[in-house]
């Protein structure tokens, strides 16, 4: 900090003691996996189990339907895709993380380094939580999941590509999907009228986030896009990506239609049923 005496004044140069201030707009949806087309090939470092529906399951869009590993230790996924494009997200949804005490790894092939190089690393989610990582973008074909396991891993889902980063923050109102619950409870009761054990039937949670005042421009040119690529697929949406990495949200997202606040401003209203 500097200090500068005019006249009767002192001036306190501060600019070099100000922290950067990070963006807020941190929200990212990745919708258009690169996973989801034909000739992409995946080789897996693990044999599979006799009841394992093959690495296809791996970006059906089907997280009932999985590959299952045949035993746990660490287990690396290679996905190559027909064509090198830009990449600045790895995600995977229906896994048992808890249960098998999964840590992950995600890689992205540097061709002038012949080598994959480290994007994101994590560890401690639950079963069925959704993992979704985002990097600085690289242009490559080829990507790996690392899984290190206590027991053997089963996926429903992987992602990747490039996630759509949103310029504006969620605006007031947005109501995070790990805050609330779908579940249905069915209250038992005997004939005598006296309570008995009561059953819960899964049904996830739903996210609802409001981005205001986006500029038409930027609509033209992104979400269009998303309406023509998400095809009814589940995504993984993330609605602070800096400071929340893990609470994220893989569903079904009602694709909205944007509805103007201003002159060449819009608003979008996204809502997705899923899992946290």
């Amino acid at each position: 900090m500097g200090i500068t005496i005019v006249s009767n004044a002192i001036i306190l140069d501060t600019a070099q003691q100000q922290p950067q201030i990070a963006s807020c707009a941190n929200a990212y949806l990745l919708y258009d996996n690169l996973l989801n087309q034909s000739g992409v090939t995946y080789t897996s470092s693990q044999a599979e189990a006799a009841d394992s529906a093959g690495v296809l399951a791996l970006s059906d869009g089907n997280t009932n339907i999985k590959f299952k590993a045949s035993a746990g230790g660490n287990i690396t996924i290679d996905c190559e895709i027909p064509l090198a494009k830009p990449i600045n997200s790895m995600a995977v949804a229906g896994a048992n993380l808890g249960s098998a005490l999964v840590a992950w790894r995600f890689y992205v092939w540097d061709a002038d380094l012949a080598s994959y190089v480290l994007k994101s690393e994590g560890s401690g989610k639950k079963n069925n939580s959704p993992i979704f990582n985002t990097f600085e973008a690289t242009i490559s074909n080829k990507v790996r999941f690392e899984f290190a396991t206590s027991s053997a891993i089963e996926i429903g889902e992987l992602g990747v590509g490039v996630a759509l980063r949103f310029p504006v923050p969620a605006s007031v109102g947005y109501q995070p999907g790990r805050w609330s619950t779908n579940n249905e409870t069915f209250n038992g009761r005997t004939e005598s009228n006296a309570f008995s054990s009561s059953t819960i039937i899964a049904r996830g949670t739903t996210e609802q986030v409001e981005f205001a005042k986006l500029q038409d421009t930027w609509l033209d040119e992104n979400w269009i896009n998303v309406i023509e690529k998400s095809n009814g697929r589940p995504v993984w949406f993330g609605q602070d990506m800096l400071l929340n990495p893990n609470k994220v949200i893989f569903g079904n997202m009602t694709v909205p239609k944007p509805k103007y606040d201003s002159a060449f401003r819009s608003s979008l209203q996204i809502k997705i049923d899923g899992v946290v």
